[in-house]
């Protein structure tokens, strides 16, 4: 009978950035998808997220989840004479506990379904992915994760998101047609808040690199060479080709800090000052 033992060799760690968007993340996941000893999810414009995949799983079998899209009575539909699975499970205690249980067994039964394909290498260590402070909560409680956040102005990233879906002519970052620019900003103040707080609860497990986005842009080999003497691995320093021009939104990296000054209206900018203020302080901007 096989052993399910593990040792610390057999394990591939995550790496995950987060929260991710407008803030030099897809930079950093073309450093990942170059280095020997991380396999990475595939960058932009082809973005995967399995451990965000298997996280909403987790949450379904945990009996945690309240998405729409997946009701756990849709599960399992009646066939063969089989009766739905109504609520799952049927035997749980803390279903917190359970939820990121089920996370890293996923995690790790993916990981033996890649190696005995020969899909990874046996020298591969780690896998990155853009995900989420929550997935990274989770993740935590039960296994070692580095978390990399990437703080930027949110008033340059307010500006380089309407920037971007200007180019892409949708709204997918974080602005709405039926909400006016003050939900906006509250929106991204108090989910960027909550990035925070639960950046300051992770336990020591989660090993957080937090990195400021001027100085990644404009000083890269600093910060790459910085994570490579952290994860003890490789890294490359050469400029990721990968990048398409029109995922920048900024003539060069000098000209995407401190935009907000010239890209946002007056008005959205008085706004800023409004909500922000405090926000602003605790990530270090003035």
């Amino acid at each position: 009978m096989r052993s399910w033992t593990r040792t610390c060799e057999s394990e591939v760690t995550p790496i995950l950035l987060a929260p991710w968007g407008r803030n030099a993340s897809t930079l950093l996941m073309s450093v990942f998808a170059q280095a020997p000893e991380v396999f990475a999810a595939p960058h932009y414009a082809h973005e995967r997220y399995q451990m965000l995949h298997f996280m909403t799983a987790a949450q379904v079998l945990a009996g945690q989840s309240v998405a729409a899209a997946v009701p756990q009575s849709s599960l399992m539909d009646k066939a063969a004479g089989a009766p739905p699975v109504i609520e799952l499970p049927f035997l749980a205690g803390n279903r917190t506990d359970l939820q990121a249980t089920l996370l890293v067994s996923l995690w790790d039964g993916y990981v033996d379904h890649l190696r005995r394909e020969s899909l990874i290498g046996t020298g591969t260590r780690y896998y990155a992915e853009k995900g989420t402070v929550d997935l990274v909560e989770v993740f935590s409680q039960k296994r070692k994760v580095f978390c990399i956040y990437i703080k930027r102005d949110p008033r340059d990233v307010l500006a380089s998101s309407k920037a971007f879906n200007e180019i892409r002519g949708d709204f997918e970052f974080g602005w709405s047609r039926q909400q006016d620019v003050t939900a906006i900003i509250q929106r991204l103040v108090s989910e960027t808040t909550y990035c925070l707080d639960v950046l300051d609860r992770l336990p020591p497990r989660a090993i957080k690199v937090i990195i400021p986005y001027e100085e990644l842009v404009l000083n890269p080999q600093r910060w790459i060479n910085h994570l490579a003497e952290i994860l003890a691995t490789p890294l490359s320093s050469s400029t990721p080709a990968a990048i398409p021009a029109d995922h920048r939104t900024s003539i060069n990296e000098a000209a995407s800090i401190g935009r907000w000054r010239v890209d946002l209206p007056q008005e959205v900018q008085n706004a800023l000052a409004a909500s922000a203020g405090r926000l602003l302080q605790r990530l270090g901007y003035h």
